[in-house]
């Protein structure tokens, strides 16, 4: 994260190097979070941790960036990077005084490291073939990511060209969002023990699913920015929910074992769609538009 200070006193494409390397040390993060919130919670808590975990991301989603837009007023970009770096300092920090369970390695360390690496991601993807809830898991990861890579790259275009918007309204959208993510955390953190997680993925899933094109498609009959807002902020509600069962049962059905490899392989297809979801769209956002391309 320091090295975006480069960028006072290099060209401006040096963001993009360093932007890559910050997403790829990143990759090791989701796996390795998802894998440990199990050894720190009981079984019948898993999908409540779950649910708090949804609500302090879309938490963050809504405090980051207007936090981020005073630094930057305040104290220029090079003190935004500094705070950022120092936010990773202190999570490194807080988790050096977690007391997790210590899953035992069954791989002998006598392996050449290369081949110890294959091996256990090899290892990884034979349990999920042999897990019909993994599997299907694997199957939605790799459609949300298309989707994800999708909306990320076209939103800001979309609030650009079909409501006719800018930087403001779009962030107007992304904070309705967080904010029914925060609203739908704290009530799953009650509930959501009660309800089968793959069950709960599948109608999360489709109501997002059915919110989504309504938002797509609600400027063809009113191009205005308010109805978006209530349909984005209700979204935010099967969003969450969504999260935290897809994890919880990724969590459930994994062995502790080979979690770690599970959550691995389950992050790089997701990432790998979702380039595919970049790309795709935003060739045809210059093609056939905005609009279609989303749908």
């Amino acid at each position: 994260t320091l090295a975006f200070l480069l960028t006072s006193y290099l060209p401006w494409w040096v963001v993009i190097p360093v932007a890559f390397l910050q997403s790829a040390v990143g990759q090791f993060l989701g796996p390795a979070e998802n894998a440990l919130l199990p050894t720190l919670v009981d079984n019948e808590r898993l999908a409540a941790a779950n649910s708090l975990n949804a609500l302090n991301n879309n938490l963050a989603r809504l405090v980051g960036p207007a936090l981020g837009g005073l630094l930057l007023s305040t104290i220029g970009f090079a003190g935004v990077v500094i705070v950022d770096a120092a936010t990773y300092l202190l999570a490194a920090i807080l988790l050096l005084v977690v007391n997790a369970l210590r899953v035992k390695r069954e791989l002998s360390r006598v392996l050449n490291p290369y081949k110890r690496l294959f091996l256990e991601w090899r290892e990884g993807l034979q349990v999920v073939k042999q897990n019909r809830f993994l599997t299907l898991s694997f199957i939605v990861v790799a459609l949300t990511g298309l989707g994800e890579g999708t909306i990320s790259t076209l939103m800001a275009p979309y609030v650009s060209v079909m409501l006719g918007g800018g930087g403001l309204e779009l962030g107007y959208i992304m904070s309705a969002q967080a904010i029914g993510g925060i609203i739908a955390g704290l009530l799953l953190a009650n509930s959501i023990g009660r309800i089968q997680p793959l069950r709960l993925l599948g109608w999360s899933a489709l109501l997002a699913g059915l919110l989504d094109g309504l938002l797509l498609t609600s400027p063809l009959f009113y191009a205005e920015l308010w109805p978006g807002l209530i349909i984005i902020a209700l979204a935010g509600f099967p969003f969450a929910a969504f999260s935290a069962a897809q994890m919880t049962t990724l969590q459930k059905e994994s062995p502790s074992q080979t979690r770690g490899r599970v959550f691995s392989s389950y992050f790089a297809l997701f990432a790998f769609t979702q380039l595919l979801g970049m790309l795709g769209s935003g060739l045809l956002g210059d093609s056939v538009g905005v609009l279609i391309s989303r749908c």
